[in-house]
């Protein structure tokens, strides 16, 4: 959400607390609202509630905290017209994981067949729990298009080669050369490719990754007014085609661990490998779960559960912040 709709729907916030006079308010955000302008903002938001009457106070806390497996980071600035409600005193609660709300019995594979044999062929050689399908970024616990043959098989030379653009594209003295902004992830031409991969059929190879869309042709860009413009008269050059949300899957959960904060765009990307022979997506009830909700929390039919899930708020935090504000004893064993 931008800056200007938040302003909006704080401002609008404001005009009913002004009006109607509740005697709580809880407002929820993502973590950078304490950032950003260096502190200015999230000071601008407490001193329009406190010039009403409402005692403010904020603090960024995860849900994993709160018997949630889910690393989800917000700030919750909470207001009443009563007293000071201290967060540093909230009450926490143990940590669950995956694996004590997954269930291990829906076998099936809801997903690419051949994507998902080929990530189960992969983690028969290797665990990849906790592995991001991803191609514009390397590391150790990533797997590229070209791993799992997305777009069709590559050789050990196409491979080679499309690591090392993946690799050489982020470096920050080809924008020093080519006289642009730098940007993570610029395309190289002919030339520069073959000053770090030698190879005597090196156009082929390059032909043969574009006709597979594993790269794309493209022109160099420039930063103008904080947007990014082709500049027309640049080299064409070669970049890498597909960024996460491309694919069909966006991560492999890991049992052991939390689920990723969930997000409206790839709540539905998150997959769970069972058994090394199906990977699915998680269900309403994983989803609920993952998020505190409980598993008798009715969806109605025409509603997208992923959608809905990545954008909430998780009510175990607030039913703490709630017990804080009312000097409820240790809860630890009530559950919503």
């Amino acid at each position: 959400m931008s800056m200007t709709k938040i302003f909006q729907l704080i401002f609008k916030i404001h005009e009913i607390c002004q009006k109607y006079q509740p005697k709580i308010l809880i407002l929820e955000n993502v973590s950078n609202l304490l950032s950003l302008q260096n502190g200015l903002i999230i000071t601008k938001i407490t001193n329009m509630f406190k010039e009403i009457g409402y005692k403010i106070s904020y603090k960024k806390l995860n849900s994993s905290n709160f018997s949630i497996p889910q690393s989800r980071e917000r700030v919750y600035i909470v207001g009443s017209l009563d007293k000071f409600i201290d967060l540093d005193n909230i009450k926490t609660h143990p940590p669950v994981f995956l694996k004590q709300i997954i269930n291990n019995d829906l076998k099936y594979t809801d997903i690419d067949h051949r994507l998902a044999n080929k990530l189960c062929s992969l983690h028969h050689r290797t665990p990849i729990y906790g592995f991001k399908l991803q191609d514009k970024r390397g590391g150790s616990n990533n797997i590229h298009s070209w791993d799992v043959d997305f777009n069709g098989s590559l050789n050990n030379d196409e491979i080679q080669l499309m690591n090392q653009i993946m690799t050489e594209r982020r470096k920050k003295h080809w924008a020093n050369e080519k006289n642009i902004p730098w940007m993570d992830g610029m395309p190289l031409t002919f030339a520069e490719i073959s000053s770090f991969y030698q190879h005597e059929d090196l156009q082929l190879l390059l032909d043969h990754l574009v006709s597979l869309k594993y790269l794309k042709i493209e022109k160099c860009k420039d930063l103008v007014n904080g947007k990014r413009v082709y500049i027309v008269d640049s080299l064409d050059g070669y970049n890498i085609c597909k960024g996460k949300l491309s694919f069909p899957i966006s991560t492999i959960l890991n049992p052991d661990g939390l689920c990723p904060t969930l997000t409206a765009t790839d709540s539905s990307k998150l997959v769970v490998l069972i058994d090394n022979q199906y990977v699915r997506k998680l269900t309403g009830d994983e989803l609920k779960k993952i998020c505190g909700f409980p598993v008798t929390f009715q969806i109605p039919d025409d509603v997208d559960k992923y959608d809905l899930f990545g954008n909430m708020v998780t009510p175990p935090v607030i039913v703490a912040i709630l017990e804080t504000f009312f000097n409820i004893g240790d809860a630890s064993h009530r559950r919503c």
